[in-house]
């Protein structure tokens, strides 16, 4: 038998397995969360939290914890969706390019002043972006470091 990852960055887990004397294979995609994982390897979900997992687990929130991504940065009001239109209000995409691109992206520092403002008219900005950069919705309520880092994995956004 074998996995491998079939979803959009890990959503589903894939596996096969190989029935060699009848020359055949089967195949089933398991949705990537606690209950569906369990329920495929025969398990409840209070079974399937092992030892070695737990200690995994608390490993991740440590190194998550270190490296600041618990840091509070705001709050979401709404639901935003990745696969949203750039001309609907719930748009990931729309709220990047509208909110987040002008306030972060788009400011620099006046030649000589050092105080911060936005480019003005005259300057000319080019950005080039895959259409996958944008990754998962951004859900209401506390938003953290580690929640735009799931939302935009890239180094470079």
């Amino acid at each position: 038998s074998s996995s491998f990852e079939a979803g959009r960055y890990l959503d589903t887990v894939g596996f096969v397995s190989f029935d060699i004397a009848k020359g055949g294979f089967r195949h089933v995609f398991v949705d990537a969360n606690r209950v569906s994982l369990a329920q495929s390897l025969g398990m409840s979900v209070d079974e399937y939290p092992t030892e070695d997992g737990k200690e995994l687990t608390s490993y991740i929130q440590r190194t998550l914890e270190h490296a600041g991504a618990n840091v509070i940065l705001g709050c979401s009001p709404r639901r935003y969706r990745v696969d949203g239109y750039l001309n609907e209000t719930d748009s990931l995409l729309q709220l990047f390019m509208g909110e987040v691109l002008p306030k972060t992206f788009l400011k620099t520092f006046n030649r000589g002043s050092g105080s911060s403002s936005s480019f003005g008219h005259s300057e000319n900005v080019l950005m080039q972006a895959q259409d996958w950069f944008v990754r998962y919705d951004l859900f209401p309520g506390v938003v953290t470091v580690g929640n735009v880092f799931e939302v935009l994995p890239e180094d470079d956004t």
